[in-house]
């Protein structure tokens, strides 16, 4: 799911394609789901899996993304990956989760299935019932970068924002909440529901979606790693929807951040029938806002 280029670390001497996989359901929550490969990819020489030690799988496999070296020198030594994932339901988090990690410092490479150290950088509890502000459990954000521009910084997170109705269940094709299934399908009046009428499978929904991205105060992320704050305490200090800007009805998906050129790369996916398009961002600093970020 996740995949992030990083030059040579630690005693590596060359630079390493590091990725993620994850599946829809992990119960166990201590699969091992990360790796990494030379760049060279008729020899890969693939290494991994690796568990981060300390953290539910399901919350830390669906994207990677660069951390600067001088933030992770001064706030996560010598760990710059940031990884995460928002899943609702089991070991999930009211919001997406954010983690810093560093294979690296573990082997080169780390034995199969051996546990990183990881330091959490973001993460709304559902046990503790701590939740990003405007939260729906049908969010879902697929991808992330931190980008910088001049002496400015922002972690980005990017997917699909929910708004309106959220219920667990089912969806017909125009938008009505189906709250029972089974050999019978009915809506939240008690009517009944004809197949044909569904749309989609069984899951969180929202009466309607936005293509998003989130954004956050790297400032607040170094409180939480330094144990000035929890890690629930983060909140976007803004959101942009991007929606008018999709050529189809997907949302955005994979990310990756070219910081020399500031050019912000995003994944829409479903936008060519099934195949994605390429949205090119330019991130510029500018110097009469008020806000903490790019």
């Amino acid at each position: 799911m996740g995949l992030e280029y990083l030059g040579p670390q630690g005693r590596q001497k060359t630079g390493k394609l590091c990725f993620c996989k994850s599946t829809h359901f992990q119960y166990g929550g201590k699969e091992a789901t990360h790796g990494w490969s030379e760049t060279t990819l008729a020899k890969p020489k693939a290494a991994g899996l690796w568990n981060i030690d300390g953290f539910h799988s399901s919350a830390v496999n669906h994207y990677i993304f660069e951390i600067p070296k001088a933030w992770a020198d001064a706030n996560t030594p010598g760990l710059r990956l940031a990884t995460g994932r928002h899943r609702v339901g089991i070991s999930g988090s009211n919001g997406p989760c954010l983690y810093a990690y560093g294979p690296w410092n573990d082997g080169n490479p780390p034995p199969t299935d051996a546990k990183l150290k990881g330091v959490c950088l973001l993460y709304y509890s559902m046990r503790l019932k701590t939740k990003m502000k405007g939260f729906l459990p049908a969010d879902g954000w697929k991808g992330g970068a931190w980008l910088t521009a001049g002496d400015r910084a922002a972690v980005v997170l990017v997917g699909r924002k929910a708004f309106g109705r959220c219920w667990y269940g089912l969806k017909t094709r125009n938008g009505v909440p189906v709250v029972k299934w089974g050999k019978r399908f009915e809506n939240a009046k008690g009517q009944e529901v004809k197949r044909a009428d569904l749309a989609g499978g069984r899951g969180y929904q929202a009466d309607f979606y936005g293509a998003f991205m989130l954004f956050f105060d790297p400032a607040d992320l170094a409180a939480v790693a330094k144990g000035r704050k929890q890690p629930h305490e983060p909140q976007p200090y803004a959101g942009l929807d991007v929606s008018a800007r999709m050529f189809g009805r997907g949302t955005l998906g994979g990310t990756a951040y070219d910081r020399r050129r500031r050019l912000l790369y995003v994944f829409e996916t479903g936008g060519n029938c099934d195949r994605p398009l390429v949205h090119v961002w330019h991130v510029r600093a500018d110097s009469q806002s008020t806000k903490p970020g790019a």
